[in-house]
């Protein structure tokens, strides 16, 4: 291009998030002193993600940026 040259970038991202907490169960049944009752808890979840960018040379002293992105969460 006359300002400059195109950039861009593209890219994916994939996150898998895993909880496990296995309280006692005195823990559990609100027994200890200064705790709070608590379940146990044992779950996971996977994101997905991708995007992509653009550098567009407008002038020789500005640019201008697009940018997308999309996300997917587990729904629940």
């Amino acid at each position: 291009m006359p300002a400059g040259p195109l950039r861009y970038a593209v890219g994916f991202n994939f996150t898998h998030e895993k909880l496990s907490d296995q309280p006692d169960a005195d823990q559990q049944a609100g027994n200890v002193v200064g705790g709070i009752q608590q379940s146990a808890v044992d779950a996971s979840r996977n994101e997905k993600a991708v995007f992509a960018e653009l550098q567009i040379p407008v002038l020789t002293n500005l640019e201008a940026q697009v940018a997308v992105r999309y996300d997917k969460y587990p729904s629940e």
